[in-house]
């Protein structure tokens, strides 16, 4: 009876067979796998601890900026208002290469960002 069941699964497709083998040699091959990626350099490694560490740092480095003394803390609003008006210079920058002109508008904005620039720029050599 035994030695019948035996048959039957012998005459089954090798793609039912495999599965109790199956299992153990997958498990092998992974960590075959995972041993050679850890012998690659660690460069190529590059793996997902990496970037959560990088957060990580990231996040520690600008906590570190907040706890700054508010006179060392070059204002932050500082910068991104500034940023804001460099991007939409560049912006418009581009549509007029693009031969888009958007009229007057886009020239105004141009000089009103860069005198703020200069503003900026004048009131960040006085706070220093």
């Amino acid at each position: 009876f035994e030695r019948s069941a035996s048959f039957d699964r012998r005459s089954a497709p090798a793609s039912e067979r495999r599965d109790s083998r199956n299992l153990s040699t997958r498990r092998l091959f992974e960590r075959s796998e995972s041993l050679d990626r850890r012998s690659e350099p660690a460069s190529e490694r590059r793996d997902s601890r990496n970037l959560s560490t990088q957060r990580l740092f990231e996040r520690s480095a600008s906590l570190e900026q907040r706890s700054e003394p508010a006179s060392k803390r070059r204002d932050s609003r500082n910068l991104s208002t500034r940023r804001l008006f460099e991007r939409s210079a560049s912006l418009d920058r581009r549509s007029e290469s693009l031969d888009r002109r958007t009229g007057p508008t886009s020239e105004r904005r141009n000089t009103e960002a860069t005198r703020t620039e200069r503003r900026d720029i004048r009131t960040l050599a006085t706070r220093r």
